[in-house]
C-alpha cells in the first residue's frame, strides 16, 4: 500500500511538472500573473500638423515723384560800365530755356571790390522753351575800382514721376510638423 501511494505520489508529480512545462512554452504562463499581466506605460512623441506664421519681405512697384532743375544754357555773361553823375559796373547775363517746359529764373550776380564786401542782386524773369531772357544789374562803384563779378544760375523745378520697386513686410503661413509628448501603454 505504501508502494501504490508513492506510485500515485509520482504520477501526480509528473503530470502538474508536464502541464507545468506545456503552459510554460506556450507563453500562457508568464511568472506569477497569469491571470492579470502588469500595465507598463512610456511617454512618446506623436507627430501631427499645425500652421506657423512667418514674416517676408515682397516687393511691389510704386510710381514716385521727383524734382529736377529746368534745363538751361547760359549764352554770355559780360561786365561793363557805365557813367553818368555816378560810375557803375554792370553786368548782364544772357540765359536760354533749353528744357520743354516754362518756368522762372533767377539770376544771383555778385559785386565785390578790395574795399567792400561781396554783395548779391537777384534778378528773375519767366522763360518759355527755347525763349532767351537778358538779366542785367547795376553796381554803384568808383571809376577807378576794380569790381570782381561771377554770378549763379538757379532754374526752376519741374515734378517728374518714376516707377520704382519697394518692399512690404507680409505675413504668411507654411505647415510644419511638431510634436507633443502622449502616455503610451500596453
Amino acid at each position: 500500500m505504501v508502494n501504490k501511494k508513492l506510485v500515485i505520489g509520482g504520477v501526480v508529480l509528473a503530470v502538474v511538472v508536464i502541464v507545468f512545462v506545456v503552459i510554460s512554452s506556450t507563453g500562457r504562463l508568464t511568472g506569477f500573473a497569469v491571470t492579470s499581466p502588469i500595465k507598463t506605460c512610456k511617454n512618446v512623441e506623436v507627430p501631427y500638423e499645425t500652421q506657423e506664421a512667418y514674416q517676408e519681405e515682397e516687393p511691389y512697384q510704386a510710381v514716385e515723384e521727383y524734382t529736377v532743375p529746368l534745363k538751361y544754357e547760359v549764352i554770355s555773361a559780360q561786365q561793363g560800365s557805365k557813367s553818368g553823375f555816378n560810375y557803375f559796373t554792370t553786368f548782364t547775363v544772357k540765359v536760354k530755356n533749353v528744357d520743354s517746359e516754362t518756368g522762372i529764373f533767377t539770376v544771383r550776380m555778385y559785386f565785390k571790390t578790395v574795399n567792400d564786401p561781396e554783395t548779391n542782386k537777384d534778378s528773375t524773369q519767366y522763360i518759355m522753351p527755347g525763349e532767351v531772357k537778358t538779366f542785367y544789374q547795376e553796381y554803384d562803384s568808383d571809376f577807378t575800382e576794380d569790381v570782381v563779378t561771377r554770378y549763379q544760375v538757379i532754374p526752376d523745378e519741374k515734378t517728374l514721376t518714376r516707377t520704382v520697386t519697394k518692399y512690404r513686410t507680409v505675413t504668411k503661413y507654411k505647415s510644419v510638423t511638431k510634436y507633443r509628448t502622449e502616455e503610451k501603454c500596453n
